[in-house]
This record gives C-alpha cells, sequence and structure tokens, in this order.
C-alpha cells in the first residue's frame, strides 16, 4: 500500500527503468542520507563511498527490481549490511561498533539539529550499553527510519524477532535514564 508522501515513487521507479535521470536522483535524494548515517552508525570506514557503492549497484540492478518504496528501502539497505560485512572481511577487522555521535548522522529523525555536545555524549554512552544486534536495530528503525517489516528483511530476521530486540533495547534505555534519575 502506498501512503500519500510516498505517490512519487512509481514514477521516479519507472523513470529509472527507463534510464532518465530524474527517476535515478529521485531515488538517490531519498536514499542516500539515510544510507551515509547507516554506514556511520555501523562504523564504516568510509561512510559516504559505502552509501555511493550501494547507490551505484541499485541504479544498475534497478532494471531487477520488483516493489514498492518499502520493498526498495529493504533491499538497499541489505545491499548496504552486504557492503558492511564485506568490508569487514577484506579488512580483516571488526568495525568500531561504538555508536556514531548523533551530529555525524545526516538528517536523523530522532535527532534534534540542536543537541548539545553533554546531549551528544548522554545518546552515546546510553546507545554503547546496548548489544551489537539492539544498536543495529535502533539505528535502522530510529534514526535510518524502516519499518519493522524493513528492518526484519535487511537484518535477515522475522519482524517479531526485530520487535523484541527493539522492545528489549528501549526497556534497556530506559532503565538506564530511571537509573539516572534517582
Amino acid at each position: 500500500m502506498t501512503e500519500p508522501d510516498d505517490a512519487w515513487f512509481p514514477a521516479a521507479l519507472e523513470r529509472a527503468r527507463a534510464g532518465e535521470v530524474a527517476g535515478f536522483d529521485a531515488l538517490v535524494r531519498h536514499l542516500d542520507s539515510r544510507l551515509v548515517g547507516f554506514a556511520r552508525a555501523r562504523g564504516a570506514d568510509d561512510p559516504e563511498g559505502l552509501a555511493d557503492e550501494v547507490l551505484v549497484q541499485m541504479c544498475r540492478s534497478i532494471d531487477s527490481f520488483e516493489g514498492n518504496l518499502t520493498q526498495l528501502r529493504a533491499w538497499v539497505f541489505t545491499i548496504a549490511r552486504n557492503r558492511l560485512v564485506d568490508e569487514r572481511r577484506r579488512f580483516g577487522r571488526r568495525v568500531d561498533e561504538r555508536p556514531t555521535e548523533p551530529s555525524r548522522l545526516p538528517d536523523a529523525p530522532a535527532v534534534e539539529d540542536g543537541l548539545a555536545a553533554d546531549e551528544r555524549e548522554r545518546v552515546d554512552a546510553l546507545l554503547a550499553g546496548l548489544t551489537e544486534d539492539q544498536r543495529e536495530i535502533v539505528v535502522l528503525r530510529v534514526v535510518v527510519g524502516l519499518s519493522v517489516e524493513e528492518t526484519a528483511k535487511v537484518v535477515g530476521r522475522r519482524p517479531g524477532a526485530v520487535r523484541a530486540l527493539q522492545h528489549r533495547a528501549l526497556r534497556s534505555l530506559r532503565a538506564e535514564l530511571v537509573g539516572e534519575g534517582e
């Protein structure tokens, strides 16, 4: 089902499939900052470069894509996640899993533009208290803005598992915040 703010997508997809720059541009504008934010939050060495690689792959493979905007986002973030796994293998190391400073995440819906430095540090500290899986779910759901179903496709889990991880992450964050208030 297409939501009113997603009405642009079918025309953009068709234009992209026809090789029109305007179609690709609309898709890239929708995804670029979200991809960069995801790559930064997951510790990519070159978040902008990774986002560019993913978008190039999307453009090359757009003819094989069938689906709506929700499915496109899931497809693209699966490509991004796979690129990160490839990067980890190529460099033979684990990605730095520390949460990224919220100010470095472009257009992050849940992060206020005016966060003070001490507030940013507090957000980093709270996210650092989560497991890697919980952090990934929170980044995809809150920072990137994916739905439960999209997130499930990206991480290769069932929607119920995504909800459970998110619930545990939020419960952990809430406990940490309540503990500070006492």
